[in-house]
């Protein structure tokens, strides 16, 4: 294969089209379109980071002054509401026939609308119609005030805050990042660096050794020195919180009937009635005579006397008493006791009671390991190169939140900056759980009355009642609504009442209604609470109800003792953070001071395994060039499993990423940290690891990765990242590559062997292609599908595994054909699969890698014998 065929193989451009319609050689480098993306980050190299906090804090002052907004919002909208409503409610009760609560101004028609937006700002406007359109047709001022709730915009305020906390304190979650692709954007090209020899370096264990000082200790003749360490914390933490309530209700009534009415009435008839009639006759009738006499007389007296005395009282006496009491006790006291005694003791002597002692001068050294490198020789394979910016993105995430929990962040809050929009967020940074939502604007407090009923009372009856409203702390009233019902009698009705020294110059006449608006004083206090008075007269019953409901905003000086309450949380909060660092940075010393040996690492070994996971990571996302997001588990009741379904579609996937490249065998070099982001340099220079190398990967800013292509899979690879093709990604890798037919010898489980050899021995790889082996015979030949060209420098000593067997090269007859240690003992194969070792290419060397162990200089013989 010439060079440039080469090449265009390599750089995945390979194209079916004839020779003579292909393009030219010289044709430019795919990779020149991003020209654009390098010179705009030259531009805003740190506009990134400094774009996002701007686009952060642009929306968190709208929401600031959306949230002003709807205050004032609810203001007018109230305001105007209570105002109408006030003005239709007496002109209902003046007119002759009362209309029903229903018909006076509940609902925000034309007229008021029109009056609620000249109180407003451009803003407001916007503001209020867009709320009444989320409403529909049927609104009421109750609903509108409702909708204009600012609890959603306070949340999301709060959570912005928190991103530009993340920002400012430099975060990993709040470094600049690019966007992602876009719809249509052409596939990136993955580049390979051609065919060539794989030559991998192998590190094994020398010894270790001690040369430069790390620290000398000197100590005089008869000096002494004690070193003592003893930690004690102590902490109590008491939790108390107590609430009594005390409801006392009182009710007496009296009824006592008394009617007194005198009435005397007399009469007298005297009646004198005499009759005196006198008749003297005389008369000689002959010898006869007579004398007659008659004298009558006749009175009469008549005398008649009447006294009547009714007494008749009805007192009525009712009596109600209700004491509500309550006490609320919170305390909270912390005491964590926790005593530990640990003392680290040590002692240097150089005292002696029977002879003179020297000055003494003890050396510290560095420990160095001694390690040995040694290349070694893998045979030919194509190699797939990847740029691997930040290669230890996902390692510094992980650390840096641990790192973040350790470093307190500065406590730069006055009670001033803590507002609506950002206390939750405040809350969060300081660790306080004693934060109180802000006050409502907003809140009703009421009162009510109840007659007591007297079923006798059917002609004309009276009352009257007095109460308190207590005000909460921290509001004002500025309204009062008055609500009543009587049972109806027939007769007169009047009812007349005050709240607050406020009432409507009127007896009002109607039983039944809820609509009487009464404005307070503005800017008054009312600390003893508001008072409400009423008396009732008339036909009805002496059965009624009375409810006074008073509407309440919130006080400057209220949201002022928020602030000051809200911000010593904040301070409580920040000083138990600073106890918690504290406690944390005594062990994290303790620890260091401690006797016993600390292993804060792992191994060396372990080291290397992470480095080639993360970078094995971000090279298949280069070929993918979509997000690591695999997921085959489902919930099955309340448990996770796996599903079949998923995990089939994901199979293919996985096998050829693990089984297509080897992986074990990548070589990487790493580049210096100003490669990466700028706002990420800071995070990378305090990285530290103990091992040198682990150091060097975490500080990398970019990395070059070259990754062999494992043998027989050459064709599939190139034709999966051929960025002509546009299938989908299940359909590259299970299509066969259009110039390799497919053989009866592609059994899955035909290499499963050659897998188990691998994972055993670092140093066996996949052999390139078959070989051609005859039973009993030393004779092998390597076949026309291998990429194998025997060389006797290079390949003499290989090891060769054939069907499971390990034989030796130990003649090269030519390019294509050697000899091997003993005859073949397994069966004639014309095309066998096998595993070929790695020999050594060149002469090994030492090197002294340094470490942060120290040891005495006394023992130094001891360390080397290691």
């Amino acid at each position: 294969m010439v060079a440039n065929e080469l090449f265009r193989l390599v750089s995945l451009r390979q194209s079916n089209t004839p020779d003579d319609e292909r393009e030219p050689a010289n044709r430019p480098d795919p990779r020149l379109r991003h020209r654009d993306i390098i010179s705009r980050q030259a531009n805003i190299v740190a506009a990134q980071r400094d774009g996002e906090l701007k686009d952060l804090t642009t929306r968190h002052a709208q929401l600031s002054r959306k949230i002003k907004d709807i205050e004032t919002l609810q203001r007018v909208v109230m305001k105007t509401a209570m105002v109408e409503n006030r003005e239709a409610v007496s002109k209902a009760l003046r007119a002759s026939s009362p209309r029903s609560p229903a018909d006076v101004a509940t609902k925000p028609n034309e007229h008021l609308n029109r009056l609620i937006q000249d109180r407003l700002t451009a803003p407001q406007k916007a503001l209020y119609q867009e709320t009444l359109a989320g409403l529909g047709t049927t609104v009421d001022f109750d609903d509108l005030v409702i909708a204009l709730d600012i609890g959603a915009y306070i949340t999301e305020a709060n959570h912005i805050c928190s991103e530009i906390r993340a920002i400012e304190e430099n975060l990993s979650q709040g470094l600049p990042t690019v966007p992602g692709a876009a719809a249509g954007e052409p596939k990136p090209v993955v580049s390979a660096v051609g065919w060539g020899e794989l030559v991998v370096a192998r590190e094994s264990l020398v010894g270790y050794t001690a040369r430069e000082i790390a620290h000398i200790e000197n100590i005089m003749s008869g000096e002494s020195k004690l070193r003592e360490h003893e930690r004690t914390s102590v902490t109590e933490e008491l939790t108390e919180s107590e609430t009594i309530t005390e409801k006392e209700t009182e009710k007496d009534s009296q009824s006592t009937d008394r009617y007194e009415l005198q009435a005397e009435s007399q009469e007298t008839i005297s009646r004198d009635f005499t009759i005196s009639t006198g008749v003297n006759t005389s008369g000689q009738y002959g010898l006869t005579q007579v004398d007659t006499s008659l004298d009558a007389a006749f009175a009469q007296s008549s005398s008649e006397s009447r006294a009547n005395t009714v007494t008749t009282a009805r007192e009525i006496v009712s009596k109600a008493v209700e004491r509500t009491f309550e006490r609320v006790r919170k305390l909270r006291r912390l005491t964590i006791t926790e005593k530990i005694r640990e003392l680290n003791r040590h002692t240097v002597d150089n005292i002696s009671d029977t002879q003179q002692m020297q000055a003494l001068s003890s050396m510290y050294l560095w420990v160095e390991k001694i390690q040995r490198i040694e290349l070694r020789h893998y045979g030919t394979r194509m190699m797939v190169e990847f740029h691997i910016p930040e290669p230890a993105v996902s390692l510094l995430e992980r650390s840096n939140r641990r790192v973040v929990r350790k470093r307190l962040p500065p406590f730069d809050v006055s009670p001033s900056d803590v507002r609506f929009d950002n206390y939750l967020c405040l809350a969060q940074r300081y660790a306080a759980f004693d934060v109180e939502p802000p006050p409502a604007q907003y809140v009703n407090v009421g009162y009510g009355w109840v007659s007591t009923a007297n079923e006798d009372d059917e002609q004309w009856a009276e009352d009257q009642f007095t109460g308190m409203i207590n005000v909460p702390d921290g509001y004002r009233p500025e309204w009062a609504k008055v609500a009543w019902s009587a049972l109806e009698a027939g007769g007169e009705f009047n009812f007349a009442f005050s709240v607050g020294g406020k009432s409507q110059n009127q007896e009002h006449r109607v039983t039944t209604f809820d609509g009487v608006l009464l404005q307070l004083p503005a800017g008054v206090s009312w600390p003893q609470g508001v008072p409400v008075s009423g008396r009732v007269h008339g036909h009805w019953d002496s059965c009624m109800y009375v409810q006074v409901t008073l509407s309440c905003r919130r006080t400057a000086e209220a949201e002022s003792a928020w602030r000051l309450r809200t911000w010593e949380a904040l301070r409580t909060g920040y000083e138990a953070l600073e106890r918690r660092l504290e406690q944390d940075q005594e062990k994290d010393e303790d620890k260091d001071l401690s006797v016993a040996p600390f292993i804060a690492e792992r191994s060396s070994a372990e080291n290397r395994r992470i480095e080639r996971g993360e970078l094995q990571k971000w090279a298949i996302k280069s070929m993918r060039t979509v997000p690591q997001n695999f997921n085959a588990i489902e919930m099955v009741g309340e448990h996770q499993e796996m599903s079949p379904h998923h995990a089939e579609a994901q199979a293919p996937i996985v096998r050829f990423y693990e089984d297509a490249f080897e992986w074990k065998q990548m070589v990487y070099f790493l580049y210096p940290y100003h490669w990466a982001r700028r706002a990420s340099w800071r995070l990378r220079t305090e990285a530290s690891a103990v091992d040198p190398q682990l150091q060097s990967f975490l500080e990398a800013g970019a990395a070059r990765v070259i990754v062999p292509v494992t043998p027989g899979y050459e064709s599939k690879v190139l034709a999966y990242l051929d960025p002509e093709n546009n299938a989908d990604e299940l359909t590259r890798i299970l299509t066969p590559p259009p110039d390799v037919a497919p053989s009866s010898n592609d059994n899955p489980f035909r290499d499963v062997w050659i897998e188990l050899l691998q994972d055993r021995k670092a140093d066996v790889a996949r052999g390139s292609g078959t070989l051609a082996v005859q039973n009993g015979s030393v004779d092998v030949a390597i076949n026309a599908d291998s990429h194998w060209s025997a060389k006797r420098k290079t390949d003499v000593g290989r090891e060769l595994y054939i069907a499971g067997e390990l034989y030796t090269v130990s003649e090269v007859v030519d390019a294509h054909a050697v000899q091997i240690d003993r005859p073949y003992e397994g069966r004639t194969d014309p095309a066998a699969i096998y595993a070929a070792g790695s020999t050594p290419f060149g002469l090994p060397w030492i090197v002294n890698v340094p470490t942060t162990l120290v040891v005495l200089a006394d023992n130094r013989p001891a360390l080397q014998q290691i």
